[in-house]
């Protein structure tokens, strides 16, 4: 047989070999794009019904990672691999699933960066208090709702925005009726011009934390250096004001949740967040003082969505928010028949005692030194 002789079955076997892998990589392709077109329609119906009952839910999140991947790929027609140099087409849409090109290819594992170091200093130690331990997690709330120590039903009141010559003294009078200690998320330019209220609010034994300087949403979610310097600062005249180091714990105007115009950008300011050994907060429950309900339509509100054994519940500290104030005994006294116990977020027994490490002169051994500086002996 000479050169120019070839086996005409074989190529054409060859042909239909080829022809077929093509086939099964388009057919991977587009079962993948209309998984993720499903996926997308069905989480934001969800999003949509259950934003219309103003429910909120933290770390909301279940296509983590094809923002990403589209971002790298966008404006480009094709991605290269670099195993065996086979060009995939990317169909022209907004979300894209890693395909698999080969049967036994697998997906590389994606390594989680956002670690908080908790316990970097095993001997360090805080002011008296119990605090979470070491956790891989700087979502307090997610260790709040399964606080192991805690045998009673716990509420923790939050009020944002404050403070303010208004509202604030109203709310300190009623808590001190009921002997109760709440959690204060304060803006740092309300700081500033309230310091003798905010003084008031720490002697009087709640805790002040952190909620940005100005919660202006287009200047702290466009940079993270302006988000950063907002709680800085805040965290500076925190210290001024009570004379100890600040609660490392900040809560995100807005709440952190995966949604919204922001949603992508507060996913990367909880690591980083993490990265600087600061804890954040959401809620569980707001009590949906919009500026329209009355004190009766809030406390009904509260009693629709308060059910689960620990409730961190969102209240407002804000001069038009009236309602707040005038439903705020209401709101405790119902809370109360139901069982629930008042805590700062700070006096929380956030493990069982297997886990808990106890320290010399009744102190608890807390995530590091300087991330809780301050509490009370439960």
């Amino acid at each position: 047989m000479d050169k120019y002789s070839y086996d005409p079955n074989a190529r054409i076997a060859r042909r239909i070999k080829e022809r077929e892998r093509k086939r099964k990589r388009n057919r991977r392709i587009m079962l993948t794009v209309v998984l993720v077109v499903l996926i997308v329609c069905v989480v934001f119906g969800i999003g949509k019904l259950l934003e219309g009952r103003n429910i909120k839910l933290p770390d909301f999140n279940p296509i983590e990672g094809f923002n990403r991947l589209v971002d790298s790929i966008r404006g480009e027609e094709t991605v290269s691999n670099d195993s065996n140099h086979i060009d995939i087409e990317i169909p022209p849409i907004e979300n894209v699933a890693p395909v698999v090109e080969e049967e036994d290819e697998m997906v590389p594992e994606v390594e989680i960066e956002n670690v908080v170091d908790i316990l970097s200093d095993t001997e360090a130690k805080s002011s008296k208090g119990v605090y979470p331990l070491p956790s891989n997690n700087n979502n307090l709330l997610d260790i709040f709702k399964t606080a192991k120590g805690e045998t009673e039903k716990i509420c923790c009141l939050t009020f944002d925005d404050g403070p303010n010559k208004v509202t604030t003294p109203q709310i300190l009078d009623i808590l001190a009726e009921y002997n109760i200690k709440a959690t204060f998320f304060e803006l740092g330019e309300k700081l500033e011009a309230n310091k003798g209220i905010a003084k008031r609010t720490y002697d009087e034994g709640h805790l002040l934390a952190n909620h940005t300087y100005t919660q202006k949403y287009s200047t702290i979610y466009t940079s993270w250096d302006t988000f950063w310097n907002e709680v800085q600062r805040t965290e500076a005249l925190i210290t001024e004001i009570t004379g100890e180091d600040a609660y490392k714990l900040v809560r995100m105007p807005g709440g952190s949740f995966n949604s919204g115009v922001y949603g992508g950008v507060k996913q990367d300011y909880r690591a980083k967040l993490a990265e600087n050994n600061y804890y954040f907060i959401d809620w569980s429950v707001d009590n949906g003082d919009n500026g329209n309900r009355n004190a009766d339509e809030i406390l009904n509100y509260v009693k629709e969505y308060t059910g689960s054994k620990h409730v961190v519940l969102l209240m407002e500290d804000a001069t038009a928010r009236q309602a707040t104030v005038k439903s705020l005994r209401s709101v405790i006294e119902y809370l109360q028949e139901c069982g629930y116990v008042f805590k700062r977020l700070d006096e929380i027994l956030y493990y069982s005692e297997t886990e808990v490490h106890e320290a010399p002169v009744e102190e608890i051994i807390i995530p590091p030194y300087d991330t809780f500086t301050r509490g009370f002996n439960i």
